[in-house]
């Protein structure tokens, strides 16, 4: 399948380099809604735990917020994992236990 896309490419991106910028990245974004929709279903899932590790890790890494010169990335691992140890004891310990075994 990749051959026959890499074959095809030289004739697709020039008639796809036609439209304008605007519509590609449209579309772009579109294709990624079910990719999202599956990361939030895993994220959010109430069987597994951490959805409110999970929701502050996502609210701060869409902020791009940077604190001291330190990026989105650290902070957000550093509250998500804070977040869950704090207000989902009961996952973080069953999870420990879970990985001795």
């Amino acid at each position: 399948m990749y051959a026959g896309v890499g074959f095809f490419a030289s004739v697709l991106v020039p008639i796809i380099a036609i439209f304008p910028t605007t519509f590609i990245v449209i579309i772009a974004r579109l294709a990624m809604i079910s990719v999202i929709l599956d990361a939030f279903q895993e994220a959010f899932d109430t069987k597994k735990g951490f959805q409110i590790g999970a929701f502050f890790t996502f609210i701060i890494a869409v902020s791009g917020i940077s604190i001291f010169g330190v990026g989105a990335l650290f902070w957000e691992l550093l509250v998500g994992v804070l977040d869950s140890a704090v207000l989902e004891s009961r996952e973080f310990k069953d999870m420990n236990y879970e990985g001795a075994a």
